[in-house]
């Protein structure tokens, strides 16, 4: 009987700690923002190791070039999270990101109809943060920001023709 119950309890703990690690959230991989008009891109990977890496990518014009080159950069450090709220904390600085997961985001801000797994910005973003106030999106996607009349991107996004809703 004592073996009856032990296996049961077992049995119960096992399953409760599959429904707790099935109700976090799927943070880990690549997020990242709406493309910008000149096509820059902003996204981050939140590795299983507790290790982020915040990437930016844009063209510049390199001093007596013709073309312009792509140029990437990344900034790495770590993160953590509670529940559906994520701290990044920039490696050798007190810079630090709030977001929070959102299963399912409207993509009206990028054009679509429908929802998307994203991590909005929570509260206000310090001055150096390079994520700033811009809405990560899971990707891989391809939606991309508008732009006003003046060329000037608006920060509403929105998708190519091509794209579809997920």
């Amino acid at each position: 009987m004592k073996q009856l119950i032990g296996a049961l309890v077992l049995l119960g703990a096992v399953a409760m700690l599959s429904i707790a690690t099935a109700a976090q959230p799927p943070l880990t991989g690549s997020w990242e923002a709406a493309r910008g008009p000149n096509n820059e891109r902003l996204y981050v990977v939140l590795g299983g190791d507790g290790r982020v890496e915040i990437v930016t990518e844009y063209e510049v014009q390199l001093p007596g070039a013709l073309d312009k080159r792509r140029v990437r950069t990344s900034t790495f450090g770590k993160w953590t999270h509670k529940g559906s709220d994520i701290v990044i904390s920039y490696a050798n600085t007190n810079i630090k990101d709030h977001l929070r997961y959102v299963a399912r985001e409207p993509l009206g801000a990028v054009g679509l109809s429908g929802s998307a797994p994203a991590l909005k910005p929570v509260g206000a973003a310090n001055e150096r943060s390079q994520i700033g106030s811009e809405v990560l999106w899971k990707a891989p996607h391809e939606y991309r920001a508008k732009a006003n009349p003046e060329g000037d991107a608006q920060g509403e996004p929105q998708a190519p023709a091509a794209a579809g809703a997920r």
